[in-house]
């Protein structure tokens, strides 16, 4: 995946708790999170690292170039969530399809839906963890 290591922008919404997907060597998400100020968030962000010729970083004195370099707002979760579990699906060939974003906690209530951010709509869809999913989650010691 990401092969350099980069120096990110700050996110346009300082966030504790949130969870980042990397889903190619150009793209990382955040999802969620919570805000500081009791309120766990539906906010998603997306960071583009892809390369162009018009524009450039600079670190440690090397340029790097970039197309973006910073964090774009992107539709939010149907549900606000904290301490959420995320990844990536892919397809065959290795593309990443869609965010899966699942469990966490809105205060102090535990959260068993799943929602999934499909990346060439940028739509979400919401769906519901089984309990026996649940129970094996835990049993594996996987946070949701």
């Amino acid at each position: 995946m990401l092969s350099r290591l980069f120096l990110l922008h700050q996110l346009p919404l300082a966030l504790a708790y949130t969870c980042l997907v990397v889903t190619d060597e150009d793209t990382v998400y955040s999802i969620g999170g919570y805000d500081g100020k009791k309120t766990d968030v539906r906010n998603a962000y997306e960071y583009s690292f892809r390369f162009g010729q018009t524009s450039y970083i600079y670190y440690f004195s090397s340029s790097l170039p970039v197309r973006t370099n910073k964090w774009t707002e992107i539709p939010p979760m149907p549900t606000a969530r904290s301490y959420v579990s995320c990844g990536a699906t892919r397809d065959s060939d290795g593309k990443a399809k869609e965010i899966v974003a699942a469990g966490g906690y809105i205060k102090t209530a535990e959260l068993t839906n799943v929602e999934l951010f499909q990346l060439d709509t940028m739509t979400w869809r919401t769906g519901e963890l089984a309990r026996n999913e649940i129970s094996l989650l835990r049993k594996k010691k996987i946070n949701i």
